[in-house]
């Protein structure tokens, strides 16, 4: 039904064929149908008087056009009929239901006319136009984009106050009623979990959705205007969260000692404990340490030759991070855990010093010289110690000797022996194989391999020329003669 409203009124006014005579259209809006999306209009037409009396009679042709649509009638006045100056006598009177613009806006154009042959003036024309009420159509929607989980604020433009609003949501292909004719301007859609749990559920490998809300306008039980809507984009961004992990040393020989991290020797097995988000797996877990990265598909890893740390209040530490990555390509906040840090030296043996003589070119003793690097401090509750060993055999020979434990001296971390005189004896005459090991509380060093050469001479010379112990040609030993013999000729 039409609307109350006040009336739009508009009026034109030509000079009719014969001077005096004036020719006037009067175009009003009365009302208009929100509902319908429809104005009604009425046009009325008439003859006047400029300024003194005078008289007509006769069958006048009338037309109205009004947005394009023509009326024509007849009108018959009795003779004669009289108008005062200043005064009008009404012709044509047509009423128009007029449709707006979708957006409720219009403007329409109307034209009037007259014509006889039985009095004068014969003629009237006049043109216009009006400007018609833009009529309040469907509230226009807007939203912005949203992580999952945050409060959606929706924006709807009511054209009236007391227009309400039914919203819907299209999540991807998931569909649903947000709320039933709301009252409000500005509505807060808090997405309930079990929506929430159905996106995810849906949706187990995307972080962004393509989303929509639509808005459908009433006027009291009436639906206004067409279906509007909003689209915006959902971002699904619930990250991966890490409770702890756990660090355990592999290395026997470290977790015996201590509970710190110590330098090149410790094997800490790093454990994971994370929490996927709903509807999501853990894919990836990622260990970073010393300016590295390295990842693994299960939740441990175990980690070596560690050698970066730093000084919290003259206390050295190591950082063990960590973070995880869902199947989402979601990854979580940086773990950090510090442990304490052990600046360990690993122990060696400095082989291009080692040196190991007879005594004498004739001699069976023999002497050691060599140096190599200790870490000298504690581990846990425990000084570092070291101990040197060494074994030998005889050149060619499978069976090595037991081994023999020698003193060394510190000199920071670094170890010493300096001219040691071996006990054993060692014939002068045969070559023997030596190896060298060092022994501290985490590790033992490869062994140092070295010879002891033998002293006796393999050749002599003499007046027939010389001879060479083990010379031996076409495989055939050659005889060789510690002394000097006269050969017979």
């Amino acid at each position: 039904m039409a609307e109350p409203r006040s009336i739009q009124t508009v009026t034109y006014t030509n000079q009719a064929e014969r001077a005096g005579w004036l020719w006037r259209m009067i175009v009003t809006e009365e009302s208009y149908s929100i509902e319908n999306n429809q104005s009604y209009v009425k046009v009325s037409t008439y003859l006047g008087r400029e300024s003194s009396q005078s008289y007509f009679g006769g069958t006048a042709s009338v037309n109205i056009t009004c947005n394009g649509e023509s009326r024509s009638t007849s009108k018959t006045f009795s003779y004669p009929t009289y108008v005062n100056g200043g005064g009008w006598i009404l012709f044509q009177e047509e009423n128009f239901t007029i449709s707006h613009n979708s957006d409720g806006s219009k403007s329409i154009d109307v034209e009037s006319s007259f014509s006889t042959s039985d009095f004068s003036p014969y003629s009237g024309w006049v043109a216009g136009g009006l400007d018609l009420s833009t009529i309040p159509r469907a509230s226009s929607i807007s939203v912005s984009n949203y992580d999952l989980g945050q409060n959606i604020g929706i924006v709807i433009g009511k054209k009236v106050s007391s227009f309400t609003s039914t919203l819907k949501y299209e999540i991807g292909s998931l569909k649903g009623t947000i709320v039933e004719k709301t009252s409000n301007s500005n509505y807060i859609w808090t997405m309930s979990e079990e929506l929430m749990n159905q996106i995810k559920t849906n949706y187990p490998n995307t972080n962004k959705i393509s989303s929509k809300i639509l808005c459908d306008t009433y006027n009291g039980n009436t639906k206004i205007g067409s279906t509007q809507s909003a689209t915006f984009t959902l971002t699904i961004i619930d990250l991966p969260t890490i409770e702890n992990i756990v660090i355990e040393e592999q290395n026997t020989m470290v977790s015996g000692l201590t509970t710190d991290i110590v330098k090149y020797v410790s094997k800490p097995k790093i454990t994971v404990n994370a929490i996927a988000p709903f509807g999501t797996t853990i894919k990836k877990y990622y260990f970073l340490k010393g300016g590295n990265t390295y990842n693994s598909e299960t939740n441990e890893y175990i980690l070596e030759n560690i050698q970066d740390s730093f000084l919290v209040d003259e206390v050295l530490k190591t950082r063990f991070t960590v973070y995880v990555e869902d199947n989402r390509g979601n990854v979580s906040i940086q773990y950090v855990e510090d442990k304490d840090f052990i600046d360990y030296v690993n122990l060696a043996i400095n082989t291009t010093d080692i040196k190991l003589a007879r005594t004498s070119n004739v001699g069976n003793t023999a002497k050691l010289s060599l140096t190599g690097f200790v870490y000298n401090g504690l581990i846990g509750e425990s000084q570092n110690t070291i101990s040197i060993k060494y074994r030998y055999k005889l050149q060619g020979e499978e069976q090595w000797s037991n081994f023999v434990t020698i003193q060394s001296i510190f000199d920071g971390n670094t170890f010493k022996v300096e001219e040691l005189e071996l006990l054993e004896e060692f014939n002068y005459r045969e070559n023997y194989d030596f190896e060298f090991y060092a022994t501290d509380l985490l590790q033992t060093t490869p062994a140092s391999i070295f010879i002891l050469s033998s002293t006796e001479y393999v050749y002599f010379f003499h007046k027939n020329g010389a001879d060479f112990k083990g010379l031996t040609i076409n495989k055939k030993q050659v005889p060789y003669f510690a002394e000097e013999e006269i050969w017979e000729e």
